[in-house]
């Protein structure tokens, strides 16, 4: 259970931190 805590946690900081950048570039347009 640990284990998949810490994929999941990994997974969705990645995924947050895309998501920011996508909506940063996209903002200015």
């Amino acid at each position: 259970m640990q284990e998949r805590t810490i994929i999941t946690s990994s997974l969705s900081k990645t995924f947050s931190v895309t998501g920011w950048r996508v909506g940063w570039a996209i903002a200015p347009a």
